[in-house]
């Protein structure tokens, strides 16, 4: 990747920049201690205000937060101004989501998967999550929402260069995510090692990981579909942007 870059190749994809180099105690931005306080406050009983101060602190951010709850997805009858109301029309779910995906954004620019290979795996992985325990537990919205950050967090060693245990020091996550992501444990735990092995073209060990699910409704078959209707939303995500 390295010789590439120096002769001039500018876009790259690919399983290699999952890759965590890990640095234990390293000392994180001002800017990413920013996002995650922010990250905290959203996913914890932080009243709506606490946020909005937070971001009013970060005009770049504040700017790209209206501009999201602002474009045609929202289908809104007249432009959202207020940083409080942007807050509540995009939710503290989905607010978590982007702030974590920022949190893997080189500073001072936009979060765009179809420049950085880490961000489209991320928001792939998340996604890919979220459409799994989807078909297997249709009903369970918050474990949905559950998969989707689990999916996000799992590439956070690989944006921050820290290890899975440092970085749980300083976000708020649920049990259940914590759980997933350090010990594979629970319905979210082996979906993310199942789309593990998936990424890594182990069929065997998704064959295994299958067949640990066999109360679910998923097979290979389930795997390829969603990776192809994922692949379709993130490159959706980053068209016009």
């Amino acid at each position: 990747m390295e010789r590439c870059k120096k002769i001039g190749f500018r876009l790259f994809q690919g399983h290699f920049f999952a890759h965590p180099e890990i640095v234990s105690g390293r000392r994180l931005s001002a800017s990413q201690a920013g996002l995650i306080q922010l990250i905290n406050l959203a996913s914890g009983d932080s009243e709506t205000v606490r946020i909005e101060e937070g971001i009013k602190h970060e005009p770049a951010l504040a700017i790209n937060l209206l501009r999201i709850v602002n474009s045609v997805g929202h289908g809104l009858s007249r432009r959202t101004t207020s940083l409080r109301h942007a807050i509540t029309l995009l939710g503290r779910r989905q607010l978590q989501g982007w702030l974590q995906l920022l949190l893997m954004t080189p500073a001072g620019k936009t979060p765009d998967a179809s420049r950085s290979p880490l961000l489209q795996v991320a928001a792939l992985r998340g996604r890919m999550m979220e459409m799994l325990i989807g078909q297997s537990h249709p009903r369970d919205g918050k474990l949905a929402d559950q998969a989707f950050i689990t999916g996000i967090m799992s590439m956070m060693p690989a944006a921050l260069g820290l290890p899975m245990n440092e970085i749980f020091e300083q976000i708020t996550l649920e049990p259940e995510v914590m759980e997933a992501l350090s010990s594979h444990a629970g319905m979210l735990g082996k979906t993310l090692a199942l789309l593990e092995c998936f990424d890594a073209d182990d069929g065997q060990g998704c064959d295994v990981l299958l067949g640990q699910l066999h109360n679910v409704d998923l097979d290979r078959g389930t795997l390829n579909t969603c990776l192809m209707d994922s692949l379709r939303w993130v490159n959706g995500n980053t068209e016009g942007d």
